[in-house]
């Protein structure tokens, strides 16, 4: 062994391919690292994406959406004139063929399911039964009951809406965190 050493420190050329290999055991090292790097990030941006942006834009639009329709049913009591109740009623068929849609999307996210989620879109169907049943009441002139039933259908409105808001929180707070981690 030791008259390895003592070849190795008089031998420049030994030195040179030991330094060289060392250099190529660096580089490749650093390379791993780099790779390993590029991969982690790449990860951090696609949750970032998906679970944070995505998930926060489809919250908001899906609350605006609820918003919308909540106005259209709350003013339907106070109507009288049938053919603007006809043309809201078809304005809510639309927004409710939207709703469906996105809150398809919700449960078909790449983000992490969970049961605001599951509430949320299980939750909407009954608000669209309430908004037909004022759109009923409304259209065949019976003020009270349809008052009574928009009433009911704003408390489940309120409920619906702390949902999302909560929903886009927990999304916000991903979003953070997949930054930080970016």
């Amino acid at each position: 062994m030791s008259r390895l050493f003592y070849l190795w420190r008089r031998s420049l050329g030994a030195r040179l391919y030991s330094f060289a290999f060392l250099t190529i055991f660096a580089i490749g090292t650093l390379a791993a690292a780099a790779v390993h790097f590029s991969y982690n990030t790449e990860d951090a941006a696609h949750q970032l994406y998906d679970d944070g942006f995505v998930s926060v834009i489809n919250s908001t639009r899906l609350e605006l959406l609820l918003e919308e329709h909540r106005r259209f049913v709350e003013s339907m009591p106070a109507e009288v004139d049938h053919e603007t109740l006809k043309n809201t009623g078809v304005r809510l068929a639309e927004i409710q063929s939207k709703l469906f849609h996105l809150s398809g999307q919700l449960l078909n996210s790449k983000a992490e399911k969970n049961d605001l989620e599951r509430h949320i879109v299980t939750n909407l169907p009954r608000i669209f039964e309430l908004g037909d049943r004022v759109s009923f009441y409304a259209s065949n002139i019976a003020q009270d009951k349809a008052v009574e039933a928009a009433k009911m259908y704003s408390e489940e409105a309120n409920a619906i809406e702390n949902l999302i808001r909560d929903y886009r929180e927990k999304r916000v707070g991903l979003a953070n965190a997949a930054v930080s981690r970016l």
